[in-house]
């Protein structure tokens, strides 16, 4: 027995209506606007991860957190929840939708408010972020977006894959990951400094006295404080460093092509040992000690003290030209 043809397309504009309804329900939800809040203790462990926009963290004086904005339009699900002294904030899309979804509706743009002894860690894929203020360490992961960060305190890590990260008052141990982009920071601490980069400009200031510095692509400029121990690795750029050897001290630093300047504060007391491979050259600006050339090949080297010889300083490079003064 045939179906009725016109019961059958009363069925199917049913059923095609339903699914829209649905449709556009998901969608009224993804793209509505949020302010929940959750009490917490005065230092609460954060957890945010979202996939694409832009968000912005920062501190009040409530022991709350508090998430405001607007969720972009190919979310699926999200997540503001307490578990136990840990908030979690996560917003789910649809998949794959954020690979090629680049309209300013499909982007998340949150701002969470925090209490100031918080401790946090946030992940996203296609976002900028800032965050301000929280003293009880931070962690931050971006694949691709800038990073913008101040007034930290406690253990601080930032790992970026594709963009800039611009750090100011980092009072902790910081530790900066980077494959494509620059790196400013300013980091007001004698706590430990280490810096990995591929590609990118880097400009550091900081007070600490332990400092790890590695790099393949990209120039160099530190203004470093009293140092205990400094590292230094580089393959391709240019590197100016300017510091203070405490007592003890030990400098090692070396690269394959590119040039290092090293300027010393104060009086140096110091054993310095600094040595040119192929095609690399040395100038030596602290004292008189003539550079010593390889009878047969391009190689030079100079050994020297200056004042007591407390600290000790080593320098190497392959093609690249050694300046100490």
């Amino acid at each position: 027995m045939q179906n009725n043809p016109i019961k059958y397309a009363q069925k199917r504009l049913v059923w095609a209506a339903t699914v829209v309804t649905l449709l556009l329900s998901q969608t009224s939800f993804a793209q509505q606007k949020i302010d929940q809040t959750l009490d917490t203790s005065d230092s609460p462990m954060v957890e945010m991860e979202h996939v694409q926009g832009k968000a912005e963290i920062k501190t009040w004086d409530k022991n709350q957190v508090r998430i405001t904005g607007v969720l972009g339009s190919q979310t699926e699900e999200f997540t503001f929840e307490k578990r136990g002294n840990t908030v979690v904030i996560d917003v789910e899309v649809k998949d794959n939708h954020y690979r090629w979804e680049d309209k300013k509706d499909a982007k998340d743009d949150l701002t969470v408010f925090v209490p100031v002894g918080s401790k946090l860690a946030y992940e996203t894929v296609n976002s900028d972020v800032i965050v301000d203020g929280l003293k009880g360490g931070t962690s931050i992961g971006v694949v691709n977006g800038d990073i913008k960060a101040s007034n930290l305190a406690n253990r601080v890590g930032v790992e970026s894959v594709n963009g800039d990260v611009e750090l100011k008052n980092i009072t902790g141990p910081l530790k900066i990951e980077s494959v494509n982009g620059d790196i400013e920071a300013e980091h007001n601490s004698t706590e430990t400094l280490e810096v990995e980069s591929v590609n990118g400009e880097i400009t550091l200031n900081s007070n600490s006295t332990d400092v790890t510095i590695e790099t393949v692509n990209g120039d160099t400029l530190m203004s470093l404080g009293n140092i205990d121990e400094l590292t230094m690795a580089s393959v391709n750029g240019d590197a100016k460093v300017s510091l203070t050897l405490n007592s003890d001290a030990e400098v090692e630093a070396e690269t394959v092509g590119g040039s290092i300047t090293m300027s010393f504060n104060d009086n140096v007391s110091a054993r310095f040992d600094i040595e040119a491979h192929a095609g690399g050259k040395i100038s030596n600006k602290l004292n008189n000690t003539s550079i010593s050339k390889a009878k047969y090949g391009p190689g030079q080297w100079v050994e020297f003290t200056e004042g007591n010889g407390d600290a000790r300083v080593r320098i190497s490079t392959v093609n690249g030209h050694i300046t100490v003064e």
